[in-house]
């Protein structure tokens, strides 16, 4: 019991690393279909790394294993920062909408942390969902045009 206990926050940073990453690497993607990957190699392997495998040796020698999940957020949001950056994107409006994004990621965390019941559980995920997807309709136009268009297929009728 003692290293649920203690790997529990770990698992939360790790959440939060995870989900930069998935980010990080939509940009990276973006970047490498502008016919610049090239780019993408430079900051992953050639800045990223490096500079990492010393953070992660020094954040697990002084911190052990929260460290290390520290590490490997720190880690994703520089890939992420320097991917925005490279991609000549306007990072307003991305960034806005992430931040959206991680506000429910951190809480549907601090939830998690706090409930004891099953059923309590699924009410929260289930408004985390509704709360996120409606965030996501309101940031994308281009996601609102596609739920028209799967509406007018689905329903011709419905005006």
């Amino acid at each position: 019991m003692r290293w649920q206990v203690q790997s529990a926050p770990v698992g939360r940073i790790l959440v939060i690393g995870v989900w930069l990453a998935g980010q990080s690497s939509i940009i990276g993607m973006l970047i490498q279909a502008k016919a610049n990957p090239a780019q993408v190699a430079r900051v992953g392997w050639r800045i990223g790394l490096p500079i990492f495998a010393l953070v992660l040796w020094l954040s697990i020698l002084w911190y052990g294993l929260l460290g290390a999940g520290v590490a490997v957020v720190a880690k994703a949001f520089f890939d992420y920062a320097a991917f925005l950056y490279s991609s000549k994107l306007k990072p307003r409006s991305i960034m806005l909408n992430m931040a959206g994004h991680l506000v429910f990621l951190v809480i549907a965390t601090v939830c998690a942390d706090s409930m004891n019941s099953l059923s309590g559980m699924a009410a929260i995920a289930v408004a985390l969902i509704a709360g996120n997807l409606a965030w996501s309709f309101c940031e994308s136009s281009e996601l609102r045009e596609v739920a028209s268009r799967l509406r007018q297929r689905l329903l011709p009728n419905a005006g």
